[in-house]
């Protein structure tokens, strides 16, 4: 016995080798003596029931045949009569091909081994009814699947994706329905299978004759549908570019004349109709009310899509004189009551998403019914099932961010974050205090200020988080994903993820007599009180739509403001402390006099753009940044909420065009602090002339032949027949 405990021989025991000789025959035992060199170590491989190694006091168990101790995971081997830890322990190289080649060369002798071992319960008939039934069920689960493979051959044949031509099928479908409520059904309609799309009368030769294409499908055959979608030369077009193999030059040249169109229907086809759905709150609808603006300038017709509530306060905030005709302004509801807080964003969200799917696919419907039916969308990416809506009804779309780019890349990153361990699968830091970088050159994020933990309660932050990582997946149906930035302004980040295209800075706010996207009225008489001030002289504050002071912190700051001693514009929402009431302090108003203006809302974009302003006192909203920047203006720096964290780390350490203002231990940001943040940043001449190269850089952009608006055209040109 060697030192593993197996046992060894020098010569073949063949009497105890004669039990084997039938399963592995005496070619077993010649194999064994070649390989191991005239020594016959057959029974290396056998561990006697009587025999267990010395150190093997663990894991050893009973032997139920034998009534012997052997190692625990042995078995017992019927035809060795012994206990062995192997299965083709007979010889562990060529046991068990040698017993598959004998299989077949003897196979008399091994069938009635089988026979004389196991039993024949089991007869010849019935064994060849069993292989009869299921090779017959296999030959007819083939025919489908053969069926679905050159199906699928045709489609990449033609250029039709899978998905595409679901769609297509459907939308027929909902149109014959139609068609058949209404009592109007062609009795040429030939009958289509849901599992091909193939007209019953067509055949893979005669593949025009039941026609399909992109959404939606067009059937040639059916005459009466074919003319009244003449009006939609792009469907005609499609048509002709699917069938132009399977068709001669002739037979193209009589479908285009079997599809006539008059001279009015040409015109309403060549001029792109957009729908246009930005995110219900006011830092959205401005930069989407600009870009739409530019659509219609390109020859686009758009139907702007809002909110009830915020529809009718853009009509009150409408100037008199402003005209609105050149785009349609249309309303959904958004789920919430009148009075109910649109502020808190999570109820909002909650809300509109229940209601609001239901409501545009209803519009898209009606719109189909028209001249001149919607045939692209233009999407805020925070509402990306609409995107889907649109893919749905098979319009092409573009999703628009309204704010940075590196908020977005940061958002359609988060399952990297996740599986690099930033974040947790519900979007919860795993550290409070750990920033990370996505890219080369982008900013450091602490994982804490990333969007959705900057939005609330837990409820708040998991209903945002949940919304935007299935946003996220809605985005990838966009054909375009553009947003209100230019290459300058965040070049890293466009190399990050070179999907998205800046077409930035849009020019809010500096189209006269027309719809702006504001919720308050503008009062423009602040533009003649800077006129009567000096260059340079006067501090602007504005901290958006949505910021909050509570009453100690906006009389503390009012105080800073007088302490600065210069002039400044103020914009004073009602509800910017929570109430109406006038929160100032006794004597303030009359302490500044005309040194400061005081206005509900203001002109952002003309009175940055004024020269007799020095700077800008933010919240570092996203559309308020871009105007800043583009103007060439400095910033202080007063964040509330969600990216403004962002925008003020690019400001101040990216840029280096702004400073932060910094709560003391209590929370409060003192008027010394006001006065002094003010006189530091107007005396840095650096800071300056970084600004007035950002404002140079932004410009180039939008220039002819600048990289912006490059990215413009190409968007537009996309979308138009």
């Amino acid at each position: 016995m060697n030192k593993d405990g197996w046992t060894q021989s020098s010569q073949c025991d063949l009497e105890e080798l004669s039990g084997l000789v039938p399963w592995i025959g005496l070619g077993n035992l010649n194999i064994c003596i070649k390989l191991s060199s005239g020594l016959p170590y057959h029974l290396q491989y056998l561990r006697s029931c009587a025999i267990i190694q010395s150190d093997a006091t663990v894991g050893i168990r009973g032997c139920l045949k034998k009534n012997r101790t052997v190692l625990k995971y042995s078995k017992h081997c019927r035809v060795c009569d012994k206990c062995v830890d192997g299965f083709d322990h007979h010889c562990r190289w060529a046991v068990g091909m040698l017993v598959l080649i004998l299989c077949f060369v003897e196979r008399r002798r091994f069938s009635a081994e089988i026979v004389s071992k196991l039993g024949s319960s089991f007869s010849l008939a019935p064994f060849i009814i069993v292989v009869a039934v299921c090779t017959l069920l296999a030959m007819v689960a083939t025919l489908p699947v053969a069926q679905l493979f050159f199906f699928h051959i045709l489609l990449i044949k033609k250029g039709i994706s899978t998905y595409d031509y679901i769609i297509a099928l459907r939308e027929q479908d909902q149109e014959q329905e139609q068609l058949a409520v209404g009592g109007q059904q062609s009795p040429q309609m030939s009958q289509v299978s849901s599992f091909t799309g193939l007209s019953s009368t067509s055949s893979f030769n005669q593949f025009h004759r039941g026609a399909w294409c992109t959404p939606p499908r067009l059937f040639l055959e059916d005459q009466d549908n074919v003319y009244s979608l003449c009006a939609d030369d792009k469907l005609k077009k499609m048509a002709l570019r699917v069938i132009a193999e399977s068709l001669s030059e002739e037979e193209i040249a009589g479908l285009k004349e079997a599809i006539p169109c008059d001279g009015h229907q040409q015109q309403r086809m060549d001029v792109p109709h957009v729908l246009a759905l930005p995110f219900p709150a006011q830092g959205h609808v401005i930069p989407f009310m600009e870009l739409c603006h530019c659509l219609v300038d390109h020859g686009f017709k758009v139907t702007f899509v809002n909110t009830e509530f915020n529809h009718k306060r853009l009509l009150t905030a409408l100037s008199a004189g402003s005209a609105v005709e050149q785009i349609a302004l249309v309303t959904v509801p958004d789920g919430l009551g009148p009075e109910e807080d649109r502020n808190d964003l999570a109820r909002l969200t909650e809300a509109f998403t229940k209601v609001m799917p239901r409501c545009l696919e209803e519009l898209i419907e009606k719109s189909k019914k028209t001249e001149d039916p919607m045939s692209c969308m233009l999407v805020d990416a925070n509402m990306g099932w609409a995107l889907e809506v649109g893919c749905k009804k098979g319009l092409r779309s573009a999703s628009f961010w309204p704010a940075a780019a590196q908020v977005l890349a940061t958002l359609l990153s988060i399952p990297k974050l996740i599986s690099r361990g930033v974040i947790n699968a519900d979007g919860t830091p795993i550290s409070e205090h750990e920033t990370f970088q996505l890219g080369p050159g982008m900013p450091f994020i602490n994982a804490s200020h990333l969007i959705w933990n900057l939005l609330g309660d837990g409820r708040t932050k998991q209903l945002i988080f949940n919304h935007i990582v299935n946003n996220n997946r809605a985005i990838d149906v966009a054909d375009f994903i553009i947003c209100n930035s230019f290459k300058e302004l965040e070049e890293p980040t466009f190399r990050y993820n070179p999907k998205i295209l800046p077409i930035g800075p849009l020019l809010t706010g500096l189209r006269p007599n027309r719809a702006l996207g504001n919720f308050w009225p503008e009062d423009a008489a602040c533009l003649s009180w800077l006129d009567e001030r000096q260059p340079g002289s006067v501090v602007y504050v504005a901290f958006g739509s949505f910021t909050i002071f509570d009453r100690g912190q906006f009389q503390e700051f009012a105080l800073g403001l007088e302490a600065t001693g210069r002039p400044f514009l103020w914009v004073v929402r009602p509800d910017l402390t929570g109430d109406s009431a006038d929160a100032y302090s006794d004597g303030f108003k009359e302490r500044v006099g005309d040194r400061g203006k005081i206005v509900a809302w203001a002109p952002q974009q003309k009175v940055l753009a004024h020269p007799s302003v020095a700077c800008f006192v933010s919240h570092c909203g996203w559309n308020s940044t871009m105007e800043g920047v583009r103007n060439g203006k400095l910033f202080l720096c007063w964040p509330y909420f969600g990216d403004q964290f962002l925008n003020q780390s690019y400001i101040c350490d990216d840029w280096k065009v702004g400073l932060r203002m910094t709560p003391d231990e209590s929370g409060i940001v003192k008027r010394e602090q006001v006065k002094s943040k003010v006189e530091e940043l107007l005396s840095n001449e650096e800071m300056r002339a970084r600004a007035s190269m950002l404002k140079e850089n932004a410009q180039q952009n939008i220039n002819e032949g600048g990289a912006s608006l490059e990215n413009l055209k190409t968007f537009m040109d996309a979308f138009k027949p």
